[in-house]
This record gives structure tokens, C-alpha cells and sequence, in this order.
């Protein structure tokens, strides 16, 4: 997130992209979240090795998505 997001700002990809789409930045998540698994699942049902990004970085993301929806969720707690 340091290259990419706002300074001091972890999840402002999350909030601007859901802001485009006039979502939340948890749902957004979700999405990404998603494509990583549809992506797993066409690797299986294909019955090949990945071009570009291995099955290990596509687990990574996987887990990094989930733990940013968690961040997400916690973050707009109103007790947080």
C-alpha cells in the first residue's frame, strides 16, 4: 500500500473504488476477493499451471484480501 494508496490513507484504493461504483469498500473487497477464487477455480477445471501470477501468489492475495476486509470491517465499526 506504501507505492500505491494515499499517504496515511491504507485503504483509500478500497474507499475510492467504491465510491465509483456506489459501493463500500468491504464489498469491494468481497469482489477481489472473488475474482482471485474464479481465477483459482479456472486454473483447476483447465487442468494447467498459470501463465503469469502462480497458484501461491494467488493464495496470498487471497488471504491479504481477506485480512484488508477484516481491517475494513473493523475500521467502520462505530465502536472502533
Amino acid at each position: 500500500g506504501a507505492d500505491y494508496a494515499k499517504d496515511g490513507a491504507w485503504r483509500s484504493n478500497f474507499d475510492d473504488v467504491a465510491a465509483q461504483v456506489n459501493s463500500t469498500a468491504e464489498a469491494v473487497i468481497e469482489v477481489m476477493i472473488a475474482t482471485k477464487q474464479a481465477r483459482l477455480k479456472s486454473l483447476a477445471v483447465n487442468g494447467r499451471a498459470p501463465a503469469n501470477e502462480s497458484v501461491i501468489d494467488s493464495k496470498l492475495d487471497r488471504a491479504n484480501y481477506a485480512l484488508f476486509a477484516l481491517a475494513v470491517a473493523m475500521s467502520d465499526r462505530p465502536d472502533s
